[in-house]
């Protein structure tokens, strides 16, 4: 053979083909050259247990598969697959084949099989394996070709060498990111990311990391797949990295690729999956209803950037709509994480960290708590807050134009501009501007991590959940609302504040991921709540002293995945009957407030329905004992108030059937002592106060 011709074939053995596996082998093999392989790296799955009876019967080496693919030997075997390295008899180029096992053919494996296949031909992606050819034995088992890659999957190069390096996981996750965006930008989801079907190979002695087995594909549309099969046994999905939503058997989305990315990177950088357990449904439930843990503590203390442990704490959010909005957004905070790698190094262990204090205070339940669902919305509801460092240089002085900030030498004295901006000494954190003479309010990261008061530079992580509560100081010119972008803030905090009018929440209906608002004592009434009538983002709503109407309320788009809504209302004439039939069933609204509201006994029946509520303050309403009754199907209830209404002794019955009540308030005044004893003894551990 020539040089030239050897050239040429060694050329041929690292091309990619762009075409269509039907095109592919009618023509030459054209597309982009793949990366050389570090041919030291032992191939991928070589090292699993090889159950040969189990192929195919033409399955011995030397044989010629479909005509046109020589056997070399086995390299792999996976839960319903067998993969094989051959040679492509015209092309002299090896590839990997893989078939179906013998054992597991079904209707079923046979759709996860071309679903792979559907799924993998169509993409070109140098992060995605790439499949040539597909065909059909004589015994009517599938097949299909795909490039064949040296290398450990991730799961075996943990088990040899441990956690991978901050720097390596960055690395190796931003290009897994990648690559999984790419899928679902071609509407595909792949529905069971793990360690296992990511290979890693190594180029200029980095690691590269390829993405394979798209056998429990979903494409985008076309339908929901059940989360099991019961004949044969299986998950859709590996339980320690499956989404919640996928655990319950429910549509899953891009999103549950970001859960399980996010559990994948979890064991990638401290050794262990967020969660473990005994049984697979153990492993499930964990997955739908607790908290996971810090990477800090998974890693036996070892500390990790505050950046990175808040993005995977929004990856990991119960709920879809609270994680990043996209695989892009994952791609995009994992470069901002290694442009700011000078501090991204991991440090001491703080053993005084307040952050991990709360996390260590979580236990699990059915149904979220309070503070895991404050958690959760602050983690990942605002998908992209605040990213100031993308919009720095294009957008600051465009916003700065449009809020129509004073510019009048006064204001400048006041508030320094930029009023916020990157920190020059940490890329991954933003400071706010404030001057230095008085305080104008206090910052906090949700939920309730320690307030800071807004005087001097203030820096948080630059997509951190950040509530505001303006002192009167700030208030001085409400129109310094302005100074915040759409994109700054998640909480409101409005108290007391006189000049606190309509106008205000027209600005702040500018607000893109507002999603906790209280009003205390303002004179916001229902003009000002029109303003916020269309925004889909808030959960938390308490209103208190504030003349708006129930009907106006009623009008919210938020109602339907409220979490916490608390109405103090001074008007008599009030009509809640509208909100109570908005928030009829829902599934999400765990604290309702609704004090002085005139509700009478069958506003309650609306009430009852709301099966997740945990606390219930329904104080100086005209309620009656056996009203009340009508709340006994509210099994998490756990603080419950009833005071400012004569209730009778009958109660105590409906009362009994709240197991989990921690705190009652209810007048007894007029009861007989036998009864408040009673009373006592059918709830031993509940908190009372008589008022």
């Amino acid at each position: 053979m020539s040089q030239e011709k050897q050239t040429a074939d060694d050329e041929a053995s690292r091309v990619r083909p762009t075409k269509s596996a039907a095109d592919l082998f009618k023509v030459n093999l054209p597309g982009k050259l793949r990366p050389q392989l570090d041919p030291n790296l032992p191939a991928f799955g070589a090292t699993m247990p090889l159950e040969l009876q189990d192929a195919p019967a033409a399955f011995v080496s030397g044989n010629i598969i479909d005509g046109k693919y020589k056997l070399l030997r086995p390299v792999g075997k996976g839960g319903m697959g067998l993969v094989w390295l051959v040679e492509h008899n015209m092309l002299k180029i090896e590839l990997a084949l893989k078939t179906l096992i013998n054992s597991r053919m079904n209707a079923v494996n046979f759709q996860r099989f071309a679903k792979e296949i559907a799924a993998a031909s169509k993409f070109d992606h140098q992060n995605l394996i790439k499949v040539y050819d597909c065909g059909i034995l004589p015994d009517g088992i599938p097949y299909f070709t795909m490039e064949y890659v040296h290398g450990p999957t991730l799961k075996k190069f943990l088990e040899d060498h441990g956690p991978l390096t901050l720097n390596q996981g960055l690395e190796v996750f931003l290009q897994v990111a990648s690559a999984l965006g790419y899928a679902h930008r071609h509407n595909t989801i792949h529905r069971d990311i793990k360690p296992e079907n990511i290979i890693l190979t190594k180029q200029n002695n980095k690691l590269v990391p390829i993405v394979l087995d798209f056998g429990l594909a979903k494409f985008v549309h076309s339908g929901l797949m059940p989360v099991s099969d019961p004949t044969a046994g299986d998950f859709i999905g590996s339980p320690p990295y499956m989404s919640p939503e996928q655990c319950m058997g429910k549509e899953v989305s891009e999103k549950s690729d970001i859960y399980s990315l996010a559990c994948t990177m979890f064991e990638a950088l401290t050794g262990s999956p967020p969660f473990r357990a005994k049984h697979h449904l153990g492993l499930l439930q964990k997955h739908i209803s607790e908290p996971p843990p810090s990477l800090r503590q998974a890693a036996g203390g070892e500390a990790f950037p505050e950046a990175l442990e808040v993005l995977i704490g929004r990856m990991l959010a119960k709920d879809p709509e609270k994680r990043c909005r996209s695989m892009e957004e994952v791609e995009r905070l994992i470069k901002l994480l290694i442009k700011g790698k000078l501090s991204t190094s991991r440090a001491p262990y703080e053993s005084d960290s307040e952050e991990g204090e709360e996390l260590e205070n979580e236990s699990p339940r059915k149904s979220f708590t309070t503070a895991f669902i404050v958690s959760a919305l602050a983690l990942v509801l605002i998908a992209g807050l605040a990213f100031t460092v993308y919009l720095l240089s294009e957008t600051q002085k465009q916003q700065q134009s449009e809020n129509k900030i004073s510019q009048n030498e006064q204001e400048a004295d006041y508030f320094p501009s930029p009023f916020f901006e990157e920190d020059p000494d940490s890329p991954d954190r933003i400071v706010f501007h404030f001057p230095n003479k008085k305080s104008y309010g206090t910052m906090t990261i949700l939920p309730n991590r320690g307030s800071q008061q807004c005087i001097n530079d203030l820096r948080f992580p630059i997509y951190a959940p950040i509530s505001f509560r303006p002192s009167e100081n700030f208030f001085e010119k409400p129109e310094r609302l302005h100074l915040f972008g759409p994109d700054q803030l998640t909480g409101l905090v409005l108290d007391s504040h006189y000049r606190a009018t309509n106008s205000v929440m027209a600005d702040i209906a500018k607000w893109k991921r507002l999603a906790q608002l209280e009003i205390f004592n303002c004179a916001i009434d229902d003009k000002g709540l029109e303003y916020i009538e269309n925004n889909q983002k808030l959960e938390i709503l308490t209103l208190k002293n504030v003349p708006v109407s129930g009907d106006e309320i009623s009008k919210l788009k938020c109602l339907s995945h409220i979490k916490i809504l608390d109405i103090d209302s001074s008007n008599a004439t009030n009509n809640f009957k509208p909100l109570l039939h908005k928030l009829r069933n829902s599934p999400y609204i765990i604290r309702l407030g609704l004090r002085f509201s005139n509700l009478h006994d069958a506003d309650l029946d609306d009430i009852a329905t709301m099966k997740e509520l945990q606390d219930l303050y329904l104080s100086n309403n005209e309620l009656s004992s056996r009203g009340v009754a009508k709340l006994s199907k509210l099994q998490y209830l756990r603080d419950l108030r009833l005071t400012g209404m004569e209730l009778d002794p009958s109660v105590i019955g409906t009362l009994r059937s709240f197991s989990n009540l921690k705190i009652l308030h209810i007048n007894t005044k007029n009861w007989p002592p036998e009864k408040v004893k009673e009373l006592h003894q059918a709830l031993p551990n509940c908190e009372f106060s008589n008022t």
